[in-house]
């Protein structure tokens, strides 16, 4: 699921307006949502110019301006070895499109299922177009997946088990074991980076590599200057809700409340909006 995307015209600003606005508000504290907007804090059109070159820029510039670290190799303790390429949604090949579609419905698809907004595969692959989406792109390495063929332990999805055949064509030729993408955008008048998607396959779990993406993209958040990151996450997805909150996420201002029933009884929403406010 993912967050608000504006789309409007707006008059070019500059960026050390911005940053003079930036500073103000930092000055008078975090803003609530609850009360007006002061004079000094940034506006949408602002806002909007901040993001425009930032969209913008090319993966090699990105990533040698704002990543706090490699991406990649990443090597497991076990020694198995992912590699990580990072790449707008325009630079997709149709089959790296299918297989993180793919991998969507193998993690996910239950709970949209269970949920009052259905699966609907067209509709997803859609959403996963928007212009602004960068995509982590997880392969292993050649050499491991030729050579290394570990026993499958127990524990379900949190076991770093094998997984030698894919599950569609597709994968088998993007090679793709997992993904995450991301979008610099606005929500709820700040500045945010949202985690749009995030999705393992059995092998790549347990492995530390999801806590190794979610740092980077905490990094990249600080670096281009957004107030926080932030999520949607299922609240039947009881393991990924208590793995974004280990990782300091709460619900944000703007998630799904409890409904209280007669009797006292709290029934909690289908979904959570969660955030991460980024501080320095």
């Amino acid at each position: 699921m993912a967050g608000a995307k504006r789309k409007m015209a707006v008059k070019p600003h500059t960026q050390e307006e911005f940053a003079l606005a930036m500073a103000k508000l930092r000055e008078d504290g975090e803003a609530s949502s609850k009360r007006a907007r002061p004079a000094t804090e940034p506006t949408e059109a602002q806002m909007l110019a901040h993001l425009a070159p930032l969209n913008a820029l090319p993966p090699p510039s990105f990533l040698r301006t704002y990543a706090p670290y490699p991406l990649s190799p990443y090597t497991t303790k076990r020694g198995i070895t992912y590699g990580l390429s990072f790449t707008p949604f325009a630079s997709l090949t149709p089959a790296e499109h299918t297989a993180c579609l793919s991998l969507i419905e193998y993690t996910s698809a239950a709970h949209y299922r269970a949920s009052r907004l259905g699966w609907n595969p067209t509709a997803k692959s859609e959403e996963m177009r928007e212009p602004d989406l960068r995509y982590i792109l997880v392969r292993r390495s050649d050499t491991d997946a030729a050579s290394d063929t570990p026993a499958a332990s127990p524990g379900g999805s949190g076991s770093e088990r094998d997984s030698p055949v894919p599950d569609t064509a597709a994968e088998a030729e993007a090679g793709i074991v997992g993904f995450m993408s991301m979008m610099l955008t606005i929500e709820a008048e700040q500045l945010v980076l949202y985690i749009y998607e995030l999705h393992l396959r059995e092998e790549a779990r347990g492995t530390g590599l999801a806590g190794h993406l979610m740092g980077w993209a905490r990094g990249v958040g600080k670096a281009t200057g957004m107030s926080k990151c932030m999520l949607t996450v299922y609240t039947a997805n009881a393991r990924a809700e208590a793995f974004y909150r280990r990782l300091g996420y709460v619900e944000d201002a703007i998630s799904p409340k409890v409904k209280s029933l007669r009797g006292g009884r709290g029934v909690r929403p289908e979904y959570l909006i969660m955030s991460l406010v980024l501080e320095g």
